[in-house]
């Protein structure tokens, strides 16, 4: 489950089924006003069907996958299915979960799931067919005959036997993009229009295709993931928390030893006066590619840090060489 999914995730179980539904209800007919007024361009062509119904049902089945991924029930379930004896929980039994009841039990919380992630793709469906758009938009007759125009427009002045389809006052069987344009934006005389808006529409349609497909892909992916895995839910919880816990501990002494051991280093540079050689060569640049930032274990961090280790480096031979002198024996 990625990130997002599990921070909804964990704002559901804040929440709760009724709370998160809720929430998700609202964003639901947000989403739907949104896609309304910007995206949602009826194509003049025939596959005006297509694109009605991809805008009704698209958005419902992907805010209903939406539902699943969100609900820590599902994934307490699902998580290590495969690798475990029970589902369910029975006081003095431990023993591995054989025909009908396991199979009852994984039922019964998949029903509950399926109810707790219904209203918001229900709510989107009954605000789009209330508004009538993408139902208008797919059903909308291409080719309609006499018959159906006067019976669907008994007042039109259509009652001539001898007029035929093509000869039909245009007004009465514009095509559903001009017929739905409420702001008036597609200009029908215009062929360049017209063609402009049916790829936008098509483009809206591979939109929805792929979203729905990669939807599809991830969620079943993680569920036969979660399925096979070997460690169940809470497990798998608590692996993550230790994890990320770990990072953070370490992240913190990282910070506390590297700000202890650069204090030092200043500190010792500050501690008396230095000469402007001192100063020149610790405003020098280290190269990341200069072999000498890497001698054995001895890994020059910075140029003040190495300007710190040639100091220590010259100390410890001077008193080699005091040693060494001092102990020479005289000569005879």
């Amino acid at each position: 489950m990625s990130t997002t999914a599990e921070r909804i995730g964990n704002l559901y179980g804040t929440l709760g089924s009724k709370g998160a539904s809720g929430i998700l209800v609202i964003a639901t007919v947000s989403i739907e006003e949104i896609a309304s007024f910007i995206l949602f361009e009826c194509p003049c062509n025939e596959t005006h069907y297509y694109y009605g119904l991809f805008y009704l049902y698209g958005p419902a089945f992907l805010l209903f996958t939406l539902g699943f991924t969100i609900q820590p029930k599902f994934w307490k379930l699902m998580t290590g299915l495969l690798k475990r004896k029970r589902v369910s929980f029975e006081y003095l039994n431990h023993e591995r979960e054989r025909g009908w009841d396991r199979y009852e039990d994984i039922l019964r919380t998949l029903l509950r799931c399926t109810f707790i992630s219904i209203p918001p793709p229900l709510a989107w469906i009954v605000i789009g067919l209330l508004k009538g758009d993408f139902y208008a938009c797919a059903m909308w007759p291409d080719h309609p005959s006499l018959t159906v125009i006067q019976n669907e427009c008994p007042l039109t002045n259509l009652t001539s036997p001898h007029k035929v389809f093509p000869d039909i006052e245009p007004s009465y069987i514009l095509p559903a993009c001009v017929a739905l344009d409420r702001n008036h934006n597609v200009d029908y005389s215009d062929c360049s229009s017209i063609i402009a808006r049916n790829l936008r529409s098509h483009s809206h349609m591979l939109a929805w295709m792929c979203a729905a497909i990669l939807t599809v892909g991830i969620f079943v992916f993680s569920v036969v993931y979660s399925m096979c895995s070997k460690l169940t839910y809470f497990h798998s919880q608590y692996v993550k928390l230790y994890q990320k816990a770990e990072e953070r501990e370490l992240k913190r002494l990282l910070e506390e030893k590297s700000l202890a051991e650069a204090k030092d280093q200043v500190e010792y540079f500050l501690s008396e006066q230095r000469k402007k050689e001192d100063w020149d060569t610790i405003a020098t640049l280290k190269s990341s590619l200069n072999p000498a930032s890497m001698a054995g274990e001895n890994f020059i961090y910075s140029a003040l840090d190495g300007w710190h280790r040639e100091k220590e480096a010259n100390k410890i031979s001077r008193v080699e060489i005091r040693v060494t002198h001092s102990t020479t024996p005289l000569l005879q």
